[in-house]
């Protein structure tokens, strides 16, 4: 009888230690209490492969974490290392409702984002690219990725696993020259004008001055074709984004870049304008010269975007 009573008794004990533990998180004076553990998880198919490509796009991702009210808490940094799409790591938070912004490739080529917490905001929140005022960007940036998650809430669970979905904001445009000219890769100015510089905590481009990109790598091919490559931030619809190419007697193209790459966007493809520029990370325009003038055979040139003839251009002498 005694040994009955004796199970019994330390049967209800440790019941009394598993409620105490599992409650301990959703209790009201948890300021004294172990914070919860709630892991972080990370992807990235915003893209028009549909595929969580993150292992090949980022490898190292901030976390800034505020308060229902929009107030700093801390920040978390994490290195997928080594790359993998299944990357996650712990944060250590106590019951509560956040926000989670995230940012992978925010490296030396962007402005430092100083919070201050209890102080700052998440309105204080800027992405910005340095010298972003009528600046020259003629370096290939890494990959720059972007999530947000309103509304977290942490209740009490142990293995809570938060998922922060990514938005690439940098794209890659490669210029072909496709055509016979005794001019070289150098003979050409090849720009982009873009006011996308800055964007804000939700990934919004900020109104301010434009950003001149110009190509990081310029090269003749085997074959006589000149090649171009140059970065942009974030491409936004109705942004007044222009792309020119000249030379020292000629004006080969000077238009408005969003409206040629949205003529490459497939009619049956379910998506908006903004998603599509959002998805589309790569486009590769070619100008295939028209005329027998060594000098400038570009002129009239068609154009082709991702594979797709897009227009022919009519464009006289300067």
């Amino acid at each position: 009888m005694f040994n009955k009573v004796k199970y019994r008794l330390v049967i209800l004990a440790w019941s009394l230690c598993a409620s105490l533990l599992l409650s301990a998180c959703d209790s009201v004076i948890y300021d004294q209490l172990e914070p919860c553990r709630v892991s972080v998880r990370f992807t990235y198919d915003f893209n028009m492969a549909f595929a969580n490509r993150l292992a090949l796009e980022a490898k190292q991702i901030d976390l800034y974490v505020f308060d229902e009210k929009g107030i700093y808490l801390s920040s978390f940094a994490g290195k997928n290392e080594p790359p993998s799409n299944d990357f996650m790591f712990g944060l250590p938070l106590k019951p509560g409702n956040y926000t989670f912004m995230a940012l992978a490739g925010h490296d030396e080529n962007y402005l430092p984002i100083t919070l201050k917490p209890g102080v700052s905001t998440i309105e204080d929140v800027k992405v910005q690219i340095k010298n972003a005022a009528n600046t020259t960007i003629e370096k290939e940036l890494q990959p720059l990725l972007h999530g947000l998650v309103n509304n977290v809430q942490i209740k009490g669970d142990y293995e809570k696993v938060i998922t922060v979905p990514l938005v690439k904001n940098t794209n890659k445009i490669r210029l072909v020259l496709k055509g016979r000219t005794t001019l070289a890769a150098a003979d050409y100015r090849v720009e982009l004008w873009a006011a996308n510089g800055t964007t804000a905590f939700d990934n919004k481009v900020l109104s301010g001055d434009s950003v001149n990109y110009r190509p990081y790598f310029k090269n003749r091919l085997e074959n006589g074709d000149l090649v171009f490559e140059l970065n942009t931030l974030r491409i936004i619809e109705g942004q007044a984004n222009r792309l020119s190419i000249s030379s020292a007697s000629a004006t080969l193209i000077n238009l408005d870049l969003n409206e040629l790459l949205l003529e490459t966007r497939m009619e049956g493809q379910a998506m908006s304008a903004q998603e599509y520029l959002d998805r589309q990370d790569e486009f590769s325009i070619v100008l295939i010269g028209l005329r027998p003038d060594a000098q400038n055979p570009f002129l009239g040139a068609g154009i082709s975007v991702n594979g797709w003839i897009i227009r022919q251009q009519d464009i006289e002498d300067l």
